[in-house]
């Protein structure tokens, strides 16, 4: 619940960003980097969903009988997907700060 509100949170400080603060919705839509970044973010949402069901159904698996029967096809298929989201993650705050550096970074230009 707390990771879904944090997102909640980046997703609306983010949309008032873009499209009401700083430079406009046009200067960052221009921007490769920019468009590259807010597609690996919705890719990792994306990919959340997932292993967020799973781990919905293992809440309530736990709930009822106090314990998780754990298929190790599914829990490798976890990690592969949540390691890949931890990648794509730490990739976002580089192309943020690239994509900050300012007009030279512009298809245009």
């Amino acid at each position: 619940m707390v990771y879904g509100l944090s997102a909640l949170m980046v997703i609306l400080t983010g949309s008032i960003r873009f499209f009401y603060l700083e430079k406009g919705y046009a200067y960052y839509l221009d921007n490769y980097l920019f468009v590259t970044k807010l597609i690996l973010v919705l890719t990792v949402g994306l990919l959340s969903i997932y292993p967020t069901i799973i781990f919905i159904k293992w809440r309530k698996e736990l709930e009822e009988k106090s314990q998780i029967s754990l298929d190790h096809k599914l829990y490798s298929n976890l990690k592969r997907i949540i390691r890949i989201e931890v990648f794509i993650v730490a990739l976002v705050p580089l192309l943020a700060a690239m994509a900050a550096r300012g007009d030279r970074l512009h298809r245009g230009n």
